[in-house]
């Protein structure tokens, strides 16, 4: 993998970046308005057959400007530093999310991929059977709902937010230097500000019953998608995770990866994210050249790359046996 040449793929495209901006900017505000002029509607079967499908939309919307502020946090949305920082503060404040927060917490994630103990993502409580036996009634609890029931993709996204949030008292493992603690207070008040401030002007253009159908359910719907994505990327059967003494960043990055796919129209609005090994090879490549970078990782490792349509199988079967297996000492299978 290292002899990979994935540089024509790392280029940034000023203009693309910003069309796909403005694109699902107005996307999301075409879902609005729809679902807003739906909530007029006197027949509650037909608000409820209509209005549903568009609160699926939007979420997918508001997932399409997390992607966006995704790259922002890699920095390889715009070739301006400054545009970085403003677009990505935008879109992952929308869903209450601090962009050097999860700038900080995510690069963290890329260093130690499925490293246990020290990835923040689904890897971090992660356990064998027989270290489940030996938990604390607290732990075993905290693993059953947040491993074995569906309980785990609706709050997932939310308890990292806010262990992001309070990242120095929740986060200890992650190393903060002055200037990030001073950037982590930027962003939770930059998240205060605009958070306020689309809540408070979703309530006062529509009501308390806007704010649910406009903001709340999307939202929450959409940080759902986030957990969903982030748990089949990295909870796959077959991936591997790792002990400390064992982990090797390059390994990581492609056995501890895997390709989940959507129907196009979802692809679309997710913006690609869920080809995920090229982006763990190389945090550089922008959403719109994963798909032709993944080709190449695919020809060069045909036996290492993993990739799999979405079915919901995949849930239930990790529901049912969330527990690593050790494939050889210090390297760990789901399953």
């Amino acid at each position: 993998m290292s002899n990979l040449d994935l540089s024509p793929f790392k280029k940034i495209d000023n203009k693309k970046a910003i069309m796909t901006l403005l694109t699902r900017v107005l996307l999301l505000l075409l879902f609005e308005s729809l679902i807003y002029q739906t909530m007029m509607l006197d027949n509650s079967i037909m608000k409820f057959v209509i209005i549903t499908p568009l609160i699926f939309l939007c979420s997918l919307s508001f997932v399409s400007l997390f992607v966006i502020g995704h790259d922002c946090g890699h920095y390889r949305f715009h070739t301006n530093r400054q545009i970085n920082n403003l677009v990505g503060h935008l879109c992952m404040s929308s869903l209450l999310t601090g962009f050097h927060n999860w700038r900080i917490s995510h690069g963290h994630h890329h260093i130690h991929t499925n490293k246990l103990g020290q990835d923040p993502d689904w890897p971090f409580l992660m356990v064998t059977k027989k270290q489940y036996q030996e938990l604390n009634l607290h732990d075993k609890l905290t693993f059953f709902f947040g491993y074995r029931t569906p309980l785990g993709l609706i709050v997932g996204f939310s308890v990292g937010m806010i262990k992001r949030t309070f990242m120095s008292l929740l986060m200890p493992f992650i190393d903060l230097s002055q200037r990030d603690k001073r950037d982590l207070f930027v962003s939770n008040m930059i998240v205060l500000i605009v958070s306020t401030t689309i809540i408070t002007g979703i309530y006062q253009f529509s009501g308390a019953n806007g704010l649910i159908y406009m903001y709340a359910l999307p939202a929450l719907l959409a940080m759902c998608w986030g957990t969903l994505l982030t748990f089949l990327h990295h909870s796959h059967e077959g991936i591997e995770l790792y002990e400390e003494e064992e982990f090797d960043y390059h390994r990581a990055q492609l056995n501890g990866t895997v390709n989940v796919r959507f129907p196009k129209w979802i692809e679309f609005f997710i913006c690609d994210i869920n080809i995920h090994i090229p982006h763990h090879v190389s945090m550089s490549i922008p959403w719109y050249h994963l798909k032709a970078a993944d080709q190449v990782i695919r020809n060069e490792n045909p036996k290492s790359h993993q990739e799999e349509s979405f079915k919901f199988s995949m849930l239930y079967n990790f529901w049912m046996n969330p527990f690593l297996n050790e494939n050889k000492k210090g390297v760990y299978r789901i399953n």
